[in-house]
């Protein structure tokens, strides 16, 4: 990655780099309208995600012989995330599968010099890095 960090997606308790934005993938949003959780419809339009969904596991991640679980960070040990081969449902209600999910709330994202936090209730904050981070 270049010198920016543009993409970098980093523990938020830790501010180490656990992949980068190119490795998400893309689903759209509210594709099922409806919520395992509740089973009403819900109105596309106010549907926001709260996770990130990775292609595919990264190296750091240790998911042979498990069919589900939890993340963690490789260097602090915080749970970021869960993963399932069967699928889990994005909180706008798309069913994503397999499914290696990672909470935005547990991460941030870093932007050039933006650094975007997100948080549990999908409001999202840009701070200005310093010069010296």
């Amino acid at each position: 990655m270049d010198a920016s960090n543009e993409g970098e997606i980093r523990c938020k308790q830790c501010r180490n780099v656990l992949f980068y934005q190119e490795q998400l993938g893309n689903h759209d949003v509210g594709q099922q309208s409806f919520s395992k959780f509740s089973g009403k419809p819900k109105d596309v339009s106010s549907l926001s995600c709260n996770s990130y969904f990775l292609e595919e596991p990264l190296e750091w991640m240790d998911l042979t012989g498990q069919t589900l679980g939890k993340l963690y960070c490789p260097s602090c040990s915080s749970k970021i995330g869960t993963f399932d081969w069967s699928g889990s449902q994005c909180s706008c209600g798309t069913w994503i599968s397999p499914s290696i999910q990672i909470s935005k709330s547990k991460v941030d994202r870093e932007a050039g010099n933006i650094l975007l936090t997100f948080h549990e209730d999908g409001g999202e904050e840009e701070e200005k890095k310093s010069e010296t981070s």
